[in-house]
């Protein structure tokens, strides 16, 4: 479970999983079975082992009360995974969205600009709709472009507040290609001001503008290296 948190990420990994993190990586490493976990002093990339519901519902209250914090990503290993889910969820609206990572036949990718930064085509879901139904009916609207879905990459969840209540967005993202481009229009009514096809040069320096989120998508696709 990968969530963004105000540009940070907060990752929930099953134990079984701890074994494929690059743990040297990491700024801080913790127990939660024996350490004192303070949130307010976690800096750089965290990552706590031995982690319960009962510490993530407290870091969620924690991050919901106070404004400074140091930390640039935290990682929870859990030993159930669902309940840790469930956990989160009980702190938000969730709402289900879709995107896409799309290709030309140059293997490209569409990046748009949205409000100021890089961004990738996504939105909302209608009621009814599946998560494959969504993101190629968003890519198209948002660029009028055709395209046909080809693999999932990733999933994200992101969080925002709206009229006063707390979002927690799902978004399923998939590899498309794009079948035509002749009338690539950006939707100006959504905010986007600009599309372009770029290489995976382009992309590392179009994501020093982007979000969190967008770089894990792309990462997550291949298309993206850097941290």
């Amino acid at each position: 479970m990968n969530i963004f948190i105000k540009n940070r990420l907060l990752r929930i990994i099953s134990n079984h999983k701890l074994a494929t993190l690059q743990t040297n990586k990491f700024d801080m490493k913790l127990n939660a079975q024996v350490d004192h976990i303070r949130f307010y002093a976690l800096t750089g990339d965290v990552l706590i082992t031995g982690a319960t519901s009962k510490l993530i519902d407290r870091f969620f209250l924690y991050t919901f009360s106070k404004k400074n914090k140091k930390y640039d990503s935290i990682t929870f290993v859990v030993n159930n995974k669902k309940s840790a889910k469930k956990t989160v969820t009980t702190h938000f609206k969730v709402i289900s969205a879709g995107g896409g990572v799309v290709y030309n036949e140059a293997k490209e990718v569409l990046v748009m600009k949205r409000l100021g930064k890089w961004d990738l085509p996504k939105g909302k879901a209608d009621k009814g709709e599946k998560f494959r139904e969504t993101a190629a009916r968003e890519v198209t609207e948002e660029c009028n472009v055709e395209v046909a879905i080809l693999t999932k990459v990733c999933t994200t969840w992101h969080t925002y507040r709206i009229h006063g209540k707390r979002i927690l967005k799902r978004t399923k993202w998939y590899k498309m290609d794009c079948l035509n481009d002749k009338e690539m229009t950006p939707q100006v009514e959504e905010g986007i001001e600009e599309l372009r096809w770029m290489n995976q040069n382009e992309i590392a320096e179009a994501m020093e503008n982007s979000y969190a989120s967008i770089r894990f998508v792309l990462r997550s696709a291949g298309e993206y290296s850097q941290k």
